[in-house]
Parts: structure tokens; sequence; C-alpha cells
């Protein structure tokens, strides 16, 4: 830690102009105030992007170094949805003599902070087929390099077949985890006559994108086409039909990054990863009545709050 002054810890996020990195902005803002520090952020873009824009933009993320920072944490989650794991572990080698503690997706090599995706996929999965006998999903993925995208993907795949049903790759979208894209996606299938009697996103952005879209087509959330999303952002918990979703916590995912990070400061010796649970939350766009939360938890769900620890390493 540097020698003079209050100490510095860099965020390393794309642009945190979307729901998802702007709550973990604020998030590891207020823990890194209340331990006294000073939050440097570097917002860039996507990484190897061909476009010259985002050359330029990621040379943001160049002035992230000792002189600049005493510790750093990375929102994987966010900056892996687009060049995946591998070259975002390459690249991450940049900060190989700085703190490091990666936020949202294990790094091998780096103390992580991750939420467990699977088990809140499959909890949601469970409720909208085993509770409201979905039987033609349309799934709106993301980014198909994005480690969350693909787990998020894999297990509703999973799903759909333990239950003998075949996934249809007429009602799978891989893009983008935006409601634009959603949008877009959703009025070319209903315009395509694609049948189908639920939209399940991967995120709350694009769950509401395709709200608009069944909307401007004359359906009507939940009556004709149920609707889920993940994340249980703002929105979705302040939308005129409360969303269906899986909550990310957020908050104490960003005070378990800032705490790792401290203790590795301090030399002392941290988890290799510590996981938090992704929770069910059933509101009124699957069809249940109900526009509070309705705690739902699968026979497989994790019934404490408290996060899991990894092994140990230096």
């Amino acid at each position: 830690m540097r020698k003079t002054g209050e100490p510095a810890i860099g965020f390393l996020t794309l642009d945190i102009g979307g729901s998802y990195n702007y709550t973990f902005w604020k998030h590891i803002a207020n823990a890194v105030a209340a331990k006294g520090a000073n939050l440097v952020s570097f917002c860039g873009g996507i990484l190897y992007h061909e476009s010259a824009l985002h050359r330029r933009w990621n040379r943001i993320y160049d002035l992230a170094s000792r002189r600049s920072v005493d510790g750093l944490i990375v929102l994987s989650g966010s900056i892996s949805q687009y060049c995946g794991y591998e070259k975002l572990s390459e690249f991450l080698k940049h900060y190989h003599d700085i703190p490091m503690v990666s936020l949202g997706v294990k790094i091998e090599g780096i103390p992580s902070v991750v939420m467990d995706n699977a088990r809140g996929m499959r909890s949601l999965m469970e409720h909208m087929l085993d509770q409201h006998g979905v039987t033609r999903p349309f799934f709106l993925s993301g980014p198909v390099n994005g480690p969350a995208a693909r787990m998020r993907s894999a297990v509703f795949t999973e799903e759909l077949k333990k239950r003998g049903m075949r996934p249809d790759p007429e009602l799978i979208a891989d893009g983008e985890f935006r409601l634009d894209y959603a949008v877009t996606i959703i009025q070319e299938a209903l315009a395509a006559g694609k049948k189908f009697d639920t939209v399940i996103a991967a995120n709350d952005d694009m769950a509401l994108g395709a709200l608009n879209a069944l909307r401007q087509h004359g359906l009507q959330v939940p009556d004709d086409v149920a609707l889920s999303g993940f994340d249980d952002s703002d929105n979705a918990r302040n939308c005129d039909i409360p969303l269906t979703t899986c909550r990310q916590p957020q908050e104490e995912m960003a005070g378990s990054a800032v705490d790792l990070l401290y203790r590795l400061l301090q030399g002392e010796t941290t988890e290799e990863v510590v996981s938090h649970p992704a929770t069910l939350v059933v509101r009124k766009s699957c069809g249940c009545l109900s526009h509070e939360y309705v705690p739902f938890l699968s026979p497989a769900a994790d019934l404490t709050s408290e996060p899991t620890r990894g092994s140990l390493t230096t």
C-alpha cells in the first residue's frame, strides 16, 4: 500500500451507463468510502474490439497502475461479456504487480467474488416449467462469449431436457444484454409467426424489452405470455408489471470484493473464491398473483444468505 494519504482503490469496468455496471459501481463506491479510502474508476470500452472508437476508449485501462492505485477491483462480470474468459484472463496480466480482486467471474490466480448463476437459473426454470407448466419458452440469452450468459443458457437447455422437452433453436436468441436488442428480437419473432408461451430472459433489461415488444403486438403479460428476467434491477421491481427474476446480491458482492482487496493490501491470506447465492423473486410477470415478493426455493436451493468460501490462496 502506498505510504502517503488515504489508499486509492481502482475499479476497472465497462462504461457505467447500464444498470448492472452502475449498480456495482455505486455499491463499490459506498464500500470504499466506508473504509475511508478513495475510489478511482477506469471506465473503458469493449476489449479487443475492432473499431477505432473502442481502441481509443480502451486507453483508459492503461491509466490503472501501481502509480495510480494501491489495489484494483475488476468488474469481470461485465468486461468478459464480449471478449470471453480467456482474453480477459490474458488482459489482466498487465496488472500482475497490483493486488487485485475479480468481481463477477472466477479468474484463475485472482481472488474472486462470484454469484451462483447455475443454481439461480435452475430455480427460475423449475418455477416456470413446474409451477406454471410452460411448454414453449422463448429464451433471450446474452453475449455468446460471456461466461454468465453461457451458464444461464446451459441451465435453460439442461432443465428442458430433464423434462423430456427439446429446445427449439428458433426460440433461442444470443445477442446483447440490452433492452433495445430484446425489443427487436421479439418483434421479429412475432412478425415471423413464432409461437411461444413465455419469454425467459437472461437479464432484466432484455425482459423489459420483451415486455415492450409484446405490448406493441397487442399481447398482455402474463395473460398471453409469461415473462421472467435475471438480476432483480430497480426497473424490474418498479415496472407496472413487476418482474419475476433472480436477485443478484450486488451490494453484498461489492462489499465482499472490497473486504477481500483490503485483506490483500494488509498481506493476509485470502479465499480463492467467495460465492453468493442468487435468490428467486416471484412477482406478477410469470402469472403469480402477488405484486410483492413471494419467495420460492427449489429443493436444492441454498437457504443461507451468507456467502460460501473457497480454498485459501496467498
